[in-house]
């Protein structure tokens, strides 16, 4: 259910207009900014979540991202939805941005959970909605089994979740000296050489305080830190 243009109320069809006439490069380029969050979405909820974003240069071609997008049988090009147009004339009349969660059905009857927030500029002004749809009507396995794809395929990674930059420090600084000194390939030598390259890769030392902590840890001068830093800086430079 789509909404007809022809049969806009006319003071709101002037302020769509004026919308769609003030759509600038910049707004384009702030609404691009929000396309990898969609890819984000659509990958940790898997196949099952459509995730769109709208533009509102054009309400008839307003669909400029769109990921898993049979779920509504829509593709890049798709006209705005008469709820997107309803969430829009509510801000133009009371300024609310809040998020509208709701619960639909798509064209084949299914039940869809959906969450529709608007977009704007650094101005303030509205530029496109950000919408995710999650199928409702998917049999749990199949839900399942696009969720937890990442994981079956063996794609994870380390993480650590620290309640200040010291702890994700010291347990970082702690599991790269574990693994330095379980590998034996690497010389007693070059262990501490390898630890503080290694923090480097991962940007560790981006974290205040970490070439401070690093140093004490490995009973080691800052000034040491930073040479081993310089090492592998400038092995990048001759490549």
């Amino acid at each position: 259910n789509f909404f007809d243009l022809n049969q806009m109320p006319n003071n709101l069809e002037l302020k769509l207009k004026s919308i769609e006439l003030s759509f600038t490069d910049e707004d384009k380029a702030c609404l691009e900014t929000f396309f990898p969050l969609a890819d984000s979405f659509a990958s940790i909820l898997g196949n099952e979540c459509e995730v769109v974003i709208h533009s509102l240069e054009d309400f008839n071609n307003s669909v400029v991202k769109i990921v898993n997008g049979t779920l509504s049988e829509r593709s890049i090009g798709a006209p705005i939805t008469d709820l997107g147009l309803r969430v829009l004339k509510e801000f133009l009349g009371t300024g609310s941005r809040a998020p509208k969660t709701y619960f639909t059905n798509n064209k084949d009857g299914g039940l869809m959970k959906c969450s529709t927030v608007l977009l704007v500029n650094p101005k303030g002004n509205p530029i496109g909605m950000f919408c995710i749809n999650l199928n409702l009507s998917a049999p749990l396995s199949s839900f399942l089994e696009s969720f937890m794809a990442a994981f079956s395929e063996g794609r994870t990674e380390k993480e650590t979740f620290g309640l200040n930059n010291q702890e994700v420090i010291e347990k970082t600084v702690e599991d790269t000296i574990r693994k330095v000194n379980e590998d034996q390939e690497i010389t007693l030598r070059n262990k501490k050489k390898t630890i503080v390259q290694n923090l480097y890769r991962v940007g560790i030392f981006d974290l205040k305080g970490a070439v401070r902590y690093t140093a004490s840890e490995l009973g080691i001068t800052e000034h040491s830190v930073y040479k081993y830093v310089r090492q592998i800086q400038n092995q990048k430079t001759d490549l």
